[in-house]
């Protein structure tokens, strides 16, 4: 029963990763502002929630896997990104008032930030390099995201009349960048031999968030 639990969530999950990776690209390449991008967008919203709920259910099923912790805790990165990206739109033009959603999204990430942390220090006290490289690049991004929307909710930070915009745009390309890296490294690294350093595991995870994130701040400069 347990088994055929976890492949029916594994089933779905997959199929919200490939439909976000599907309406996350069109959205990216489509006009702007239209009626389609933005029902693409809330398509996209929606699986990228889908694709929480079943990495946190999948974790729940079988915690004695490892590797769905990790997943778990970049699931839950990369929704927030998703999620304030979605937020961002909804605020525009009127006053930031964090409601009490925005507040548990931003411990929620927060507290997977410290804990990747905590994993960094440990696999580098272990020597395991490969793993102290992912978890500290997304304890980066955990920890940062939840201290600046921290100062942001607050009114530590100016807000200025597009930053609704740029932040919209950086939040969904970390998204979207989230969604191509758990393609990548799922599907890669099968075909690569056992004794490839570990450098190159680490590439595979890191840039295609940079790549994206460039795309993102091109498409912000040009807005």
């Amino acid at each position: 029963m347990k088994t055929q639990l976890y492949s029916a969530v594994l089933y779905f999950h997959i199929a919200c990763g490939f439909t976000a990776l599907a309406t996350g690209l069109a959205v990216i390449i489509m006009k702007k502002g239209t009626r389609f991008h933005v029902r693409t967008g809330l398509i996209y919203f929606y699986t990228m929630a889908g694709i929480l709920v079943t990495s946190l259910a999948l974790l729940c099923i079988a915690p004695e896997k490892e590797h769905l912790w990790f997943l778990g805790a970049v699931a839950i990165i990369s929704f927030y990104q998703t999620y304030t990206g979605r937020r961002m739109v909804q605020l525009k033009g009127k006053p930031i008032i964090a409601r009490l959603d925005d507040w548990l999204a931003l411990g929620l990430i927060s507290i997977s930030g410290i804990w990747a942390l905590v994993r960094a220090v440990e696999s580098g006290m272990e020597g395991n390099y490969f793993q102290m490289t992912l978890f500290s690049f997304f304890a980066m991004i955990g920890i940062r995201s939840g201290w600046k929307d921290s100062q942001l909710y607050r009114g530590k930070l100016s807000y200025g009349k597009l930053t609704w915009l740029e932040q919209h745009i950086g939040r969904m390309m970390g998204s979207y960048a989230a969604t191509t890296t758990a393609f990548v490294v799922n599907v890669i690294p099968r075909h690569l031999p056992a004794d490839t350093h570990w450098s190159v595991f680490a590439a595979l995870w890191v840039l295609p968030g940079v790549v994206i994130g460039f795309l993102g701040r091109r498409m912000s400069d040009k807005r």
